[in-house]
């Protein structure tokens, strides 16, 4: 089986440690460039390597934990005051967040579903431990569906 066909576009596969509770996937990003956050200029120099450690769906009950391969990159444009940035997944994985956005959707709708308190112990059941808080702050960054609003005559008389 091709397990590059159960993870986004944007990584490939490294590894893959199964034990009897969790499922860990060793992720690296497929992009041979780095864009600067702060001038927009590509790099492809880089500069160091970290790993992210974040939360995607569960695989048959259990939770999957990825592990990513950040790369770092030096900003060669001279008049850019950053000098070293590391790459950004922000469709998939925002900054500073530890669930794929996949996930976020997933937890959201089961709030939205459930409420709070019974989400998160729904959550549990299916392999994706989240807390009754973090299930509302995900339902509050919910946006509010737009509404529009028709003419109404009144009729007196």
């Amino acid at each position: 089986m091709n397990a590059s066909l159960l993870l986004p576009e944007i990584f490939s596969f490294r590894y893959c440690g199964i034990s009897e509770h969790t499922v860990a996937l060793g992720l690296l990003s497929n992009r041979p460039f780095g864009v600067c956050p702060q001038c927009k200029q590509i790099s492809h120099k880089v500069h160091s390597y970290y790993e992210r450690k974040v939360n995607d769906l569960p695989m048959s009950g259990k939770p999957v934990h990825l592990r990513i391969s950040v790369r770092k990159f030096f900003c060669r444009q001279p008049e850019c005051s950053r000098k070293i940035f590391a790459e950004r997944f922000d469709e998939y994985l925002p900054s500073y967040q530890r669930r794929l956005q996949r996930s976020n959707v997933q937890v959201q709708q089961i709030g939205l579903g459930c409420g709070s308190k019974p989400g998160a112990k729904l959550c549990q059941l299916i392999g994706l431990p989240v807390s009754a808080s973090t299930v509302l702050r995900v339902m509050k960054k919910t946006p509010l569906p737009e509404y529009a609003f028709g003419r109404v005559a009144l009729i007196c008389g």
